[in-house]
């Protein structure tokens, strides 16, 4: 039985090999697919599962069901090869960046051990964190209307002062603010309304 099985797309062999190899220097038994999926065996028995994402692994049907068997099973690890992020569900759980010569090596071992050496102690997944409330209205989308709005105003307002539009120009640029203002504002409500309802 290996304390942990290293779940990888096999086009990055050359890269998972030394994580192996360090992880086994750390005193962990190490189990790995060579070729296509990892036997049911090895993924029970292993006490953590460690997955390598990168634009390979990503792309591989092997890994996404390797890592959503450990994700089930609680002793999912995760780390990343190159820029690319793991895909979802699996993005809500701590991912080590492996990618750069500083790893993160420290957090990954830590998580390891607590796994392999912490009498099967599982890892969940963090909660999300639901925005609040009042950000489902679209603070960024009310602001903007309220900027467009005042803009016009000042705009208006300074043509009049020097003469540039006449009374009936300025009053067709008030009511085009006020149009603006009114469509975000709308658009706001139905954002929020809609978190509402999916709250609830």
């Amino acid at each position: 039985m290996a304390d942990v099985f290293i779940s990888h797309s096999r086009l990055d062999e050359d890269r998972a090999r030394p994580i192996a190899e360090r992880l086994s220097l750390l005193g962990y038994s190490v189990a790995r697919a060579e070729k296509g999926a990892a036997p049911e065996a090895e993924l029970d028995a292993a006490r953590a599962v460690l997955v390598l994402w990168s634009r390979n692994a990503r792309n591989s049907a092997w890994v996404c069901a390797e890592a959503a068997y450990a994700l089930d099973e609680g002793k999912l690890l995760q780390a990343r090869l190159d820029p690319t992020g793991a895909p979802t569900p699996f993005n809500v759980v701590a991912t080590a960046d492996l990618a750069g010569e500083r790893g993160e090596w420290g957090a990954l071992e830590d998580r390891l051990s607590r796994l392999v050496r912490g009498a099967g102690e599982k890892i969940e997944p963090p909660a999300q964190r639901s925005a609040p409330i009042w950000a489902a209205g679209s603070p960024g989308l009310s602001l903007a209307a309220l900027a467009a709005a005042f803009a016009v105003h000042a705009g208006a307002f300074s043509a009049a002062l020097t003469g540039a539009l006449a009374t009936e120009q300025v009053r067709v640029a008030l009511w085009g603010a006020f149009a603006i203002a009114c469509v975000c504002a709308i658009l706001a409500s139905l954002r929020f309304a809609s978190a509402l309802r999916a709250g609830s």
